[in-house]
């Protein structure tokens, strides 16, 4: 794989150089040719696409010429699209020889496997294949238009037909197919048998406007031909306005309309049609009404989108949307059409609620009337946003930042088209500077407490520590500084740090940067946070992660962001990363990702590092830091926190109620809310709640108080705001709202459902918010504190198991449904991962791991980016599902769930696998002498001659003991690492016998692998060559479907002869390697990468010669599933063989091993005359020796030619050794 460098200057959030992190052939240009019939928004929604698209191409495509070829263009266009990178010219779209002599006029010749042709659709997709086909290069066509949609509304039934067979052929033809969203993305399925890949259009670059005053404008827009309005259905908008503003409570607006797309001529509909006359019939009054031509300059279009309060999209079918996607990126409130891409793409992301949607049935196609239902829907809809003016406004504003920050920029959508292009791209492409720096307060998705913290004066003091200006003078510290903040749950950490980062930003010296994140916010059932987080880091600043740089490189990103300015980070929650009291590594941070941040920015960064966890971090207890232990109140700091809240009455009568509730800050402000909205002041009221609590007044009686005393009084009970609780209850993390509009749909017993009406749900919510059970937060989503939480979904399992397990059972398939869709626009698995927790909780453990874990999650890895510590840890929190308490505590390790024993044994093995490759290999061994217990004593007792299919993969022919065969080989491979080769040895034997005994050849292979490193790492090289040269047999003939995971456990197999000094055999084996890489780019990514290392620290330059062309062929535009932490566990298997046996490599720790290889890449590069392929590995090895300290290689420049490889080598060893 490429990778992903940035400046080593300390410029404020500055990016300067990178490399591509996309497969190349060298440093050769590309050249991309756009296609379309005119430059910009003339005559349409695609042309205004291409026109984007090739801006953002020509500014992150790097040594790319970008074309744009199209039939009219203006000198002025010609002009300011060269201002922009973008080649314009016309041409003869008919003519190929015309419009490949209008290329070669602009752009200096290129490889022809290195030019793209870029259509349009019927209207440039042919020329684009007939090109591409006679000139050389690849097709592409982009799909905006499904006729067999219009078909008997636009067209006639043979009309539409007739194009659909176009489209077919058309798509047929390309190399490469995309598609505008996923309606789109659908069609071009159906059309082909084929996904195509989808594109999501940019938002566009218009600053919103937030005021909200004057008349209310409401704007439809878009081609209003008659033949185009039975689609569009402008006069439906028309007739909707109308209806609307007969409202009485509307009387006093000042209403405005502007239809956008009413041009002059015979197939137009202008003024004289007799509309505007029809207009003031309907509203029985003047109201001031434009009908406009479609305004092409896109200045002035975004002008008057920007100005409107509404914009109406009722399209009865709309491929994908623009005007409406271009309204949300302008913060305007919308109505769309729920056929369009665009509602399409925002349900698959969970967010369709934060628009207004219908869906339109449609009127008359002969003379244009609307439905009558159609009407009164949309009428409905603009009646509410007219209403809630000031809210849809908020809500607008919110959906677009998300939206931004989720990287749906025209440079996010142009990096997607040429990774499949396999077009080299530059830094841009990964990370976006935005120009509107400004500091960032937010805890992520959670709601963060906005009541100020009382009592907590000296730990606010012992805070602002952390924060000192630049100005401070000499005494400002060169280092990081730190403050840790522990405490029990409920004694106000978040309250505390949030109010502190508030108090920092009204200061007059504010931070470069304040960025503050809650891992609460992704759930608290435990899981990697660290890809989160890291991807949270660089869309504060602006910065675009593009989804195939790998988790170290954002990691690195994240870091040099953070230390190139002074600012504050604050990391709240940790303890949902951190091994709890009790488990083994007590205190210590679980997520690698966590930990490696952490420990970097207190190298490097000279700002402030503020933690908030419920028990101290091992790993920063030993470092100079601020210690703030909270402790429960005073009586005293108690009475004034619940006069702050809002209790009257006298001083003692508080100092009582303090004392009674033993100075807890969250039971105190339970008490004060129920007092204050429930009980009112009625002393009764008041002393009915302390006699429910008791004498131990913990959080959990005090909401058991609250069930008994308000949600259930016999005088007055208040069911809806319960059943609200448990609702929200039910989640681990910020509840989404469409996840709860899935549960009230489903109108469940014990839940607030579709019987309840929205108002009666809106005011629940609100007594739950003011009685402060609801955290705060900007109204997306519903939260409550993790104590609460608890309590409420215990109560609610103990009370109702049916009901909470449907409940569950209703989330787990929404959040699948919506997980994949998502799942398959962005490669996101975040939905996914969390309906496996619903599913499990729902009692259905084998049906999550049949139909979701398998093919939906773990099949699909190879579709997203690797994240070398954080895809294993999210894998590992999946399996983590399937036990009601941690592997570790569970005794035998046992899932807490009900498994079938096939089923158990693979979620074990998958389980212990996962630790193994995080590093915890004691954990591992733990769980897998359970499984290897289970499941043998299993496999004594049964008659095993059954057949069962995996949960995911290939269906092959496999049974207890192939899992017990798995099972054996990684609790040999974890004994021997833990220091035990002997028993390492034993075991591995076994897992050969019960590999042999199911006839499983890939069961073999792996044990065969086991018993080959073993003895090497014992130092017996030779005693190993017998299995070594069986298990090569066997992974050379593995089916090519299976052997991913084999060529892995194979790594060390050459280290055989580099071992015994057998160079001869050795090379064979390279040989063997390369005559092999048709298979599949895995097996040779993998293999030749290890070889390469291999021969080129035996110090034979001819070994390095056969060994390195591997490596160019196969870069992958993503790594393999699940390979590069198998990689570096083998890695570390390497390091300690070959300290045993003294070789050179034992001086080099496996970290280092790709510094190495692109120290090696770039002296391939240079003797070949790619001197900028060269100088960009010699970056890549720089910053990875950055990375780890090691100053000498930092200045090391392996180009110099007087410097042959063993020099190299040396100076790489003696570096490392001396670090």
């Amino acid at each position: 794989m490429g990778s992903l460098v940035v400046s080593s200057g300390q410029s404020k959030g500055l990016v300067s150089s990178g490399t591509s992190i996309v497969p190349t052939n060298g440093s050769r240009p590309s050249c991309l040719i756009f296609l379309a019939t005119r430059w910009g928004a003339q005559l349409g929604g695609i042309n205004s696409f291409n026109a984007d698209l090739a801006r953002a191409a020509a500014r992150i495509a790097s040594a790319t010429t970008v074309v744009c070829i199209v039939e009219k263009a203006t000198a002025t266009q010609v002009a300011e699209a060269l201002q922009e990178n973008v080649h314009l010219s016309s041409a003869d779209l008919s003519d190929a020889n015309a419009v490949h002599a209008a290329v070669d006029a602009i752009s200096s010749p290129v490889a022809k496997d290195s030019q793209h042709w870029i259509g349009h659709d019927v209207h440039s997709g042919n020329i684009a294949i007939v090109c591409a086909e006679r000139f050389g290069g690849t097709s592409s066509v982009i799909h905006h238009m499904d006729f067999h949609a219009y078909a008997g509304i636009r067209h006639g039934s043979l009309i539409a037909d007739e194009k659909s067979r176009g489209q077919r052929d058309v798509l047929v033809g390309a190399r490469h197919r995309f598609a505008v969203g996923p309606t789109l993305g659908d069609s071009a399925h159906r059309l082909v048998g084929e996904p195509a890949h989808i594109l999501i259009p940019g938002l566009p670059e218009i600053r919103p406007s937030s005021r909200v005053s004057g008349a209310y404008q409401i704007l439809v827009a878009g081609r209003m031909s008659r033949t185009d309005d039975a689609v569009k259905q402008a006069r439906l908008a028309l007739e909707a306005v109308a209806r609307a503003t007969r409202k009485e409570d509307l009387a006093s607006i000042d209403w405005r309309l502007e239809i956008i797309g009413a041009d002059e001529g015979p197939n137009y509909l202008p003024e004289s049609d007799g509309v505007a006359e029809h207009w003031r019939q309907l509203t029985d009054a003047y109201l001031p009404h434009f009908f406009l031509p479609f305004d092409t300059e896109r200045t002035s279009l975004f002008g008057r989108i920007k100005s409107a309060d509404l914009l109406l999209m009722p399209s009865l079918r709309e491929g994908f949307g623009l005007i409406g996607w271009e309204a949300i990126g302008a913060g305007v409130p919308v109505v769309l059409s729920e056929r369009s891409g665009a509602y399409e793409y925002l349900k698959s992301r969970g967010r369709h609620n934060s628009v207004q949607h219908l869906l339109v049935k449609g009127g008359s196609v002969a003379d244009g009337t609307p439905d009558e239902a159609d009407i009164e829907a949309l009428s409905e809809l603009i009646v509410r946003a007219c209403r809630d003016r000031q809210a849809l406004k908020e809500q607008a504003l919110v959906l677009r930042r998300d939206l931004l920050r989720d990287g749906h920029h025209w440079d996010d959508c142009a990096a997607e088209m040429l990774a499949v292009l396999r077009v080299p791209v530059g830094l841009r492409a990964h990370l976006r500077q935005v120009t509107e720096r400004q500091p960032v307060i937010a805890l992520g998705e959670f709601a963060v407490p906005t009541a100020e913290p009382v009592g907590r004066d000296a730990e606010l003091a012992h805070l602002s520590a952390v924060w000192q200006p630049a100005e401070a003078g000499p005494s400002q510290p060169a280092t990081t500084r730190i403050a840790i903040v522990t405490g029990a749950g409920g004694l106000g950490k978040s309250t505390l740090v949030g109010h502190w980062a508030r108090q920092l930003l009204r200061e007059d010296t504010k931070p470069d940067y304040l960025l503050a994140w809650s891992f609460r916010s992704q759930g608290t059932s435990g899981g990697t946070q660290s890809m989160a987080l890291v991807d949270w880091i660089l869309g504060s600043f602006g910065m675009l992660p593009n989804r195939y740089a790998s988790f170290d490189e954002r990691l690195e990103l994240a870091v040099e962001l953070l230390v190139s300015a002074r600012g504050v980070l604050i990391l709240d929650g940790l303890e949902t990363v951190q091994f709890g009291p009790g488990e083994p590594n007590a205190g210590r941070i679980s997520d690698e990702g966590v930990a490696t941040l952490l420990e970097r920015l207190i190298e490097l960064s000279q700002g402030g590092i503020v933690v908030g966890s419920r028990f101290a971090p091992i790993d920063l207890i030993n470092r100079p830091a601020t210690r703030i232990d909270l402790q429960t109140l005073s009586p005293e700091a108690g009475a004034d926190l619940l006069r702050e809240r809002g209790l009257a009455g006298d001083r003692g009568e508080l100092l009582s109620y303090a004392e009674r509730l033993r100075g807890h800050p969250l039971t105190l402000n339970l008490f004060a809310g129920f007092v204050r909205e429930r009980a009112r002041g009625e002393l009764r009221a008041i002393d009915r709640f302390l006699d429910a609590v008791g004498d131990d007044p913990d959080v959990g009686r005090v909401l058991r108080a609250y069930v008994e005393q308000w949600f259930r009084n016999d005088r007055a009970p208040d069911e809806t705001a319960f059943q609200i609780l448990r609702a929200v209850s039910l989640f681990d993390r910020p509840a989404a709202p469409f996840a709860i509009a899935a549960l009230r749909e489903a109108n469940m017993s014990g839940l607030a459902g579709a019987d309840v009406s929205d108002a009666e749900v809106e005011a629940g919510v609100g007594r739950l918010r003011k009685a402060g059970l609801l955290l705060e937060n900007d109204g997306r989503a519903l939260d409550l504190h993790p104590i609460v939480r608890g309590w409420v979904e215990t109560n609610f399992e103990s009370e109702d198991l049916e009901a909470y397990r449907q409940a569950h059972e209703v989330l787990y398939r929404a959040l699948r449904e919506a997980g994949i869709a998502q799942r398959d626009v962005d490669g996101s698995l975040d939905l996914l991962y969390q309906c496996l927790r619903h599913g499990v909780r729902a009692g259905l453990p084998k049906l999550v791991a049949d139909k979701t874990l398998g093919p939906e999650i773990r099949r699909h890895n190879e579709n997203r980016s690797v994240a070398l510590l954080g895809l294993v840890s999210e894998e590992l929190d999946a399996f983590g599902h399937f036990f009601r308490r941690r592997y570790h505590e569970l005794g035998l390790g046992r899932p807490g769930y009900e498994l079938e024993p096939f089923d158990e044994a693979w979620v074990l093995n998958s389980t212990s696998t996962l630790l193994f490759g995080l590093g915890r290999v004691a954990e591992a061994a733990d769980v897998q002498v359970d499984v290897v217990t289970r499941t043998g004593n299993l496999v004594k007792r049964q008659n095993l001659d059954f057949v069962v299919e995996p949960f995911w993969g290939p269906p092959e022919t496999d049974d207890l003991r192939g899992q017990l065969s798995t099972a054996l080989k990684n609790l040999a491979e974890s004994r021997a690492l833990l220091g035990d080769e002997r028993l390492g040895g034993e075991l591995a034997s076994r897992a050969l016998d019960a590999a042999l005994d199911a006839s499983a050849m890939t069961k073999e292979a792996e044990a065969r692998a086991l018993l080959t490193w073993i003895p090497l790492m014992s130092g017996f090289a030779r005693e190993a060559a017998p299995e070594a040269l069986k298990a090569i047999e066997l992974v050379l003939s593995a089916p090519v479907e299976r052997v991913g995971t084999e060529a892995i456990n194979l790594l060390t197999v050459p280290l055989l002869p580099l071992a015994v000094g057998d160079n001869d055999l050795l090379g064979r084996l390279i040989v063997a390697a390369r005559d092999a890489r048709g298979e599949t780019p895995l097996r040779t990514y993998v293999l030749s990468r290890m070889n390469l290392l291999i021969a080129a620290l035996s110090g034979d330059q001819r070994l390095v010669e056969a060994a390195w062309p591997l490596c160019i062929v196969p870069r992958l535009p993503v790594a393999p599933p699940q390979s590069e932490y198998l990689v570096i566990r083998k890695l570390e298997d390497l390091d300690r063989i070959l300290r045993k046996s003294g070789h050179l490599l034992a001086r080099i720790p496996f970290l280092f091993q790709r510094a190495v290889i692109y120290h090696l890449g770039a002296r391939h590069w240079a003797k070949r005359g790619y001197r900028e392929r060269a100088e960009a590995d010699v970056v890549a090895a720089q910053a990875l020796a950055r990375r780890y300290g090691v100053a000498a290689l930092v200045r090391f420049d392996p180009l110099n030619e007087g410097r042959d490889l063993g020099e190299v080598l040396s100076r790489w060893g003696d570096a490392v050794w001396r670090h």
